[in-house]
């Protein structure tokens, strides 16, 4: 995959992807501490079993990032490694806070969106091992985006209060939006061959996803999504 068709600099389809390797080992330390804390609240078998395969499948999405990267650059590192837990927005959280803030950013919004842009990476993709590598990932992010929806339905069942979550939403959607914009700054139609989308593309879908998807599925527990909305609507992320 060396010989990127075209104008393409293999090395900036490279970087890419190694960021997306950094980013799939960190998610997976995130998802072995959530499966402490939801341990310790004695979750259900079947939302322990889902984020524990959450945790070893974003080590097998690394691998399989790692891979398109040597075939595009061997020579290129891999990226140091940020392994904190998610930083809480205030410390007098609950337990049962604390992993709900979690479940939901890591879950409802950030799994959730990655899960809408994967569909779209799918269908621009003309690589083989890009084509396999997004396959493989889709399929196990659409099961990830289930964990804070189910996260959330335990927690209803048990009548946790659940509402507050609204002040923070914003937040974590800021969050799942950083760290992107340098990389995919000069993106064009020839790199979306190789699973990597323009930014104009990439914020329909979040408005999108947000709006159809998150949005309704959060309102469901009196979760408020306005803010949020705002906030994207600020930055321009509209469809």
């Amino acid at each position: 995959m060396s010989n990127v068709a075209g104008t393409l600099a293999a090395d900036s389809i490279a970087k890419i992807w190694l960021y997306r390797e950094k980013v799939e080992f960190e998610v997976s330390f995130l998802f072995a501490k959530l499966h402490e804390q939801l341990n310790e609240l004695e979750a259900p078998p079947f939302l322990l079993d889902l984020v524990a395969k959450a945790k070893d499948d974003e080590l097998e999405h690394a691998a399989m990032c790692r891979r398109i990267v040597v075939s595009l650059n061997p020579a290129l590192q891999a990226l140091p490694l940020d392994l904190r837990e998610l930083q809480m927005p205030t410390a007098d959280w609950s337990s049962n806070q604390k992993a709900l803030y979690t479940s939901v950013a890591l879950s409802c919004i950030t799994e959730t969106f990655s899960t809408a842009l994967l569909l779209e990476m799918r269908k621009h993709s003309r690589n083989i091992l890009v084509k396999q590598t997004i396959r493989k990932i889709l399929k196990d992010e659409i099961e990830h985006s289930r964990i804070g929806w189910a996260h959330l339905a335990w927690a209803n069942s048990q009548q946790q209060e659940l509402a507050w979550l609204g002040d923070w939403i914003p937040g974590m959607v800021q969050a799942s939006l950083q760290g992107k914009s340098t990389l995919y700054a000069k993106i064009s139609e020839e790199h979306e061959t190789f699973g990597i989308l323009m930014i104009e593309r990439s914020q329909r879908l979040i408005h999108k996803t947000f709006c159809e998807v998150i949005a309704p599925g959060l309102q469901l527990y009196g979760i408020a999504t306005g803010p949020a909305l705002a906030l994207l609507e600020r930055q321009n992320i509209s469809s």
